[in-house]
């Protein structure tokens, strides 16, 4: 066996573990909610830079609910953009903010006391995307600490 062939699978573990240690910090520039038909529909806003490193990373990337403290129950929701699934990978990257939107249940969401939503997903080998929790204050039932 040639010194090329003995290298080989070294250097293809060295290429899989710089493209796995890739992630991004997103920002999420806005969040909404809605009301429709009993399912609150989150809406949180990204940059191209963040939606176009979701898409060529091919990052299942979800909206995540929970409570601005950090404690209670975290509920995930697959989101959307303009009708594609973002893990299907083929939705737009609009040229200023991309808007991610899906649903929960609204007595789910109600339950929150004080609701934020974060962005975060990961590959299997391409990287992840985390973004910081950001307050849901549009809502009417919404407190402030």
């Amino acid at each position: 066996m040639n010194a090329i062939g003995c290298l080989r699978p070294i250097l293809q573990l060295l290429i899989l573990g710089v493209l796995a240690g890739c992630s991004s910090s997103a920002e999420i520039l806005y969040v909404h909610v809605q009301e429709i038909d009993e399912e609150a529909v989150v809406e949180v806003g990204i940059d191209y830079e963040d939606a176009g490193f979701i898409k060529r990373r091919e990052v299942y990337a979800y909206i995540v609910v929970t409570e601005c403290d950090g404690n209670g129950v975290r509920f995930p929701i697959e989101p959307w953009v303009s009708g594609q699934r973002v893990s299907e990978f083929v939705f737009p990257v609009e040229p200023e903010i991309t808007k991610l939107s899906g649903g929960m249940p609204m007595k789910v969401f109600e339950s929150y006391r004080r609701p934020c939503a974060a962005l975060e997903g990961g590959s299997y080998y391409l990287g992840k995307i985390t973004s910081a929790s950001v307050p849901i204050d549009d809502w009417p039932s919404s407190t402030s600490d």
